[in-house]
């Protein structure tokens, strides 16, 4: 009996250290077992941390790009409202830069074709780069006013662009018989200066025009040429 029970534990112990060895070898076979420990261990924390920092740098990217457009400003409206107002500059200066042209420029003349009883004919020359419009035709002997003529309704007084126009008109009263109320002593055919003023419209401003002309007058005839001027 006591030789069996022997036996009985010898053959456990056997098939026990059999086991174990069987395990050892199986775990011998598998190829993270054949690495060593240290080198398995250190891939692993490298990809780990390699996969943190892509997930990371995505994250900072998006919420950067966030951020960004939430706190900088959008200064757009700003650059257009700017450039506006440079256009407005820039034209500001052209525009004063015509009117500074067109005022260095000589005034229109004017030729007295005919001039009797309440029958006026006057050719008006003019070298704007833009119409010219009379509004009013005034008569003046030494600052007093011997007819006002405003623009008849249907009558056409604006001149093209450098170029020259009749304009005709009734004044009134007649400058003839003005002159001679006013100065008694203005003989016939005596040269006599009257001032020939012009209320114009030139792109869309008032300008007036001043020319001296020296005529001559007949009372009689109810007649005034130009003599010089």
């Amino acid at each position: 009996m006591r030789a069996s029970s022997s036996n009985k534990r010898a053959a456990g112990s056997t098939a026990s250290h059999g086991r174990r060895s069987a395990r050892r070898k199986a775990n011998s076979s598998s190829p993270i077992a054949r690495l060593p420990r240290s080198r398995y261990d250190a891939r692993s924390d490298m990809a780990i941390g390699m996969a943190i920092a892509l997930i990371s740098a995505i994250i900072g990217a998006v919420l950067g790009a966030y951020l960004q457009r939430r706190w900088t400003p959008d200064y757009s409206a700003q650059l257009e409202a700017l450039r506006q107002q440079v256009a407005g500059f820039q034209q500001r200066v052209e525009a004063l830069e015509r009117e500074r042209s067109e005022t260095e420029r000589p005034a229109p003349t004017i030729r007295l074709d005919q001039a009797v009883a309440d029958n006026y004919v006057m050719l008006v020359e003019h070298q704007f780069d833009d119409a010219l419009s009379i509004e009013q035709v005034i008569l003046r002997k030494n600052g007093v006013d011997l007819s006002r003529t405003n623009r008849p309704a249907k009558a056409d007084w604006t001149i093209p662009p450098r170029s020259a126009k009749q304009i005709s008109w009734s004044p009134n009263p007649d400058p003839i018989s003005t002159l001679r109320y006013i100065d008694p002593n203005v003989g016939t055919n005596t040269p006599i200066e009257l001032e020939f003023v012009l209320v114009c419209t030139v792109r869309n401003k008032p300008r007036t025009f001043r020319r001296k002309i020296s005529v001559m007058t007949s009372f009689g005839n109810q007649l005034m040429t130009q003599w010089a001027g």
